[in-house]
């Protein structure tokens, strides 16, 4: 018997644990360059979205001292491959996330063989990467990050790329407190979002400095157009959709903001869910009296066919059930 396991890659960094404040944003700049750019070329953001030459590159996987090859990348860079472990190798490998529950994850490395003209000194890095094992039952916390969790201000264009590409990230003011009770209560966590992945490295120093937990990390990948920046579409749809058909029995609490599309998704997403999908948060992010009009006969229309105790608008996180048996209990 095989399990399927969701991966996300880390590469080693040198991000320093250090309560978050607003005098460290320095240290939190540098340890992003030190993740993504140790060439010390283009120290900004944008530099993750330009290549030099094209390179073929081989990698392979180390799992408990057994290697397994890979596909080689594509020509953007990108390695996508569902690796099948026995459960033999979780019971081995797993280390439980919390004393009380089935949830397990274990840490590996992925090795990168840059192919160069001489084959016999290949350029070798190692990344590492953690896997999380989810047990059948349990809650899921599947949470938006722009304007959700950190503040990106989605329906101005200009802000929206300042925020991006330069500013420094910024969270929204009680997610991480109500995220960590959330986490206390054992539920795990997979962080969709449109963002490009090649903010992997920016976003993940974010959650680790903001203290949000940990789990699996789901972006877009990256085309030279600005349609990464306008609304995500279906793209949620077909990315939250194996997580909930991956495990059917968990319960899922969706959490997004109202600046998108959100709203619109989740509601599709419990029509066809309506059994495992136990809330719905979105983070109203309006602003004028004809703005907060608007949006609340925009969720009246969307949500009509939700349950109203299965859904929340809300403002202020400390507005929101911390409860886990509460909110799966509704």
């Amino acid at each position: 018997k095989k399990q399927t396991a969701a991966i996300a890659i880390k590469e080693n960094n040198k991000v320093k644990e250090e309560e978050p404040s607003d005098e460290d944003d320095e240290n939190y700049e540098d340890a992003i360059e030190d993740e993504f750019n140790e060439s010390n070329e283009n120290p900004g953001r944008l530099g993750l979205f330009f290549v030099g030459n094209s390179v073929k590159v081989a990698t392979k996987s180390i799992i408990n001292g057994v290697e397994h090859l890979l596909q080689p990348s594509d020509e953007s860079g990108f390695i996508e491959q569902q690796l099948d472990l026995s459960v033999n190798d979780i019971e081995k490998l797993g280390t439980k996330i919390h004393p009380d529950s089935d949830d397990k994850k274990f840490d590996y490395e992925i090795e990168l063989n840059e192919s160069k003209t001489d084959e016999s000194s290949p350029d070798c890095k190692p990344f590492k990467c953690t896997i999380y094992v989810l047990a059948s039952h349990g809650v899921s916390i599947i949470s938006d990050i722009d304007d959700t969790i950190k503040v990106s201000n989605v329906l101005k264009t200009r802000s929206l790329l300042k925020h991006t590409f330069y500013s420094y990230f910024k969270p929204v003011d009680g997610m991480s407190d109500l995220y960590q009770k959330w986490s206390e209560q054992k539920c795990q966590f997979h962080y969709v979002s449109a963002s490009p992945w090649q903010l992997y490295p920016a976003l993940r120093c974010f959650l680790e400095k903001y203290k949000y937990p940990m789990g699996t990390m789901n972006l877009r990948k990256f085309a030279w157009s600005l349609k990464f920046l306008k609304a995500p579409d279906e793209y949620k749809i077909e990315t939250i959709t194996p997580i909930i058909h991956a495990y059917p029995e968990r319960k899922y609490i969706l959490v997004g903001d109202s600046g998108e599309l959100d709203p619109e998704i989740y509601s599709k997403l419990y029509s066809t869910f309506p059994h495992n999908i136990a809330h719905i948060f979105i983070r109203d992010i309006c602003r004028t009296p004809e703005c907060l009009l608007t949006c609340h006969e925009r969720y009246i229309k969307t949500f009509e066919n939700v349950p109203h105790e299965r859904y929340t608008i809300f403002k202020d996180p400390k507005e929101i059930e911390t409860s886990i048996e509460k909110l799966i209990s509704t």
